[in-house]
């Protein structure tokens, strides 16, 4: 049986707050957070649209048992329902917020996106392909992003209608066991240090093994550890020697206070840059440089 989670939902009022908090304590990350909040209230609003829209999977709970003990995540991206009208719009909103910020490459995805059919994001793989056009011109990041924002609101809607069965089921990998994809973060939270992995794609949390590398599955310990920050306890870098890649990990002491953990992820960019300047990497971070992290969308 899954275990009691920690508490990483957050309505908008409160993910608001949380952002005009962070922006306060860490005045670094001030830009991109500004960038953020708007960007958060779209999602939020296309994701209120497209939950009209989309038919919610009918569900077997033989078959859903059967895909966990096998290791089979539960969506089937190919069936997903995109209502074209409404990601349309949605993307002309997310254009708008980024020609605010940077003009070029905004415009440039926006000739792109005059030549291609908006359902180009309902059938993009989680293996994105780059043209060498658009790495030059550096719009390949907005494209990703702008894939992501289309992709990641409606993967939340179908993996929300499997939660429940996800809490009397058991799941041992380490990837999403909705999706697929890999986690983009840990939490440390309850008495007894429990971790669990939150994936970047559709927000679904599970209970992992601290002494594993949900990558590669590696239980040495030997070839196990973690990078600190000094004077800096509640976030750690847990890396794995034998794929040599990475994980950011926060810890909440306890599981009283909900955490939001998009805004984590971004305040907590430097702990990338420090893992990656170590020699390891994270799949959602594979091919960009340190230095790049953060830079394309402020």
């Amino acid at each position: 049986m899954m275990e009691t989670q920690p508490q990483v939902n957050m309505n908008m009022a409160q993910k608001i707050a949380k952002i005009s908090q962070m922006k306060t304590a860490f005045p670094a990350y001030r830009e991109i957070l500004d960038f953020f909040e708007p960007v958060l209230r779209e999602r939020m609003r296309y994701k209120s649209k497209m939950l009209k829209t989309i038919a919610r999977p009918v569900i077997n709970d033989a078959g859903v048992f059967d895909k966990l003990q096998n290791g089979v995540p539960l969506i089937d991206k190919s069936g997903m329902q995109f209502d074209e009208k409404i990601m349309a719009a949605h993307l002309r909103v997310l254009l708008g917020i980024l020609h605010s910020r940077t003009h070029e490459v905004a415009d440039c995805v926006a000739d792109i996106l005059k030549k291609e059919h908006y359902t180009m994001f309902a059938n993009t793989s989680e293996t994105h392909h780059a043209p060498a056009s658009m790495i030059r011109t550096g719009s390949w990041d907005i494209l990703d992003f702008l894939t992501k924002e289309i992709l990641n609101p409606v993967l939340e809607i179908y993996a929300e209608s499997y939660h429940p069965l996800l809490s009397k089921a058991g799941w041992e990998n380490g990837y999403c066991p909705m999706c697929g994809e890999p986690p983009m973060m840990a939490l440390i939270a309850g008495e007894n240090g429990k971790r669990f992995l939150i994936c970047g794609a559709c927000a679904t949390r599970w209970p992992f093994p601290r002494t594993v590398c949900p990558f590669c599955g590696n239980d040495d310990q030997r070839q196990l550890s973690y990078l600190f920050m000094e004077n800096d306890n509640k976030y750690r870098i847990e890396v794995c020697d034998v794929c040599r890649q990475y994980l950011k990990a926060v810890d909440l002491g306890d599981m009283s206070l909900p955490v939001d953990i998009e805004v984590e992820n971004i305040i907590t960019l430097h702990l990338d840059m420090i893992a990656m300047e170590t020699g390891y990497t994270h799949p959602v971070y594979a091919g960009v440089p340190e230095h790049r992290l953060g830079e394309s969308l402020h």
